[in-house]
């Protein structure tokens, strides 16, 4: 129901300021099937990657966090968590 609002509105807005900035969601729709052809290859790169990436991920996190049982190396690894968390997620990114 919300997206249907929202393209609703959208569509309104569209019509309201006939922009070639802002265009209405059908013409968004019919350019986004005319050029599925270029854009799928692309699409699939972009989900290996994601993909990719969360199994790297999950690969390096599961190890570590079972070895933060171990009370030898929880206390070595925790000071240097602690001393993470303050840092926002996003300066991580690259």
């Amino acid at each position: 129901m919300a997206c249907a609002l929202i393209i609703f509105a959208w569509h309104l807005l569209a019509i309201m300021l006939n922009s070639v900035a802002l265009p209405s969601p059908l013409e968004v729709l019919f350019t986004f099937i005319n050029q599925r052809s270029f854009l799928l290859p692309h699409l699939l790169i972009s989900l290996i990657r994601v993909v990719c990436g969360i199994a790297l991920a999950v690969s390096l996190a599961v190890p570590l966090g079972l070895l933060s049982y171990e009370d030898e190396i929880d206390k070595i690894v925790a000071p240097i968590v602690y001393l993470l968390y303050p840092i926002p997620h996003i300066v991580l990114l690259p």
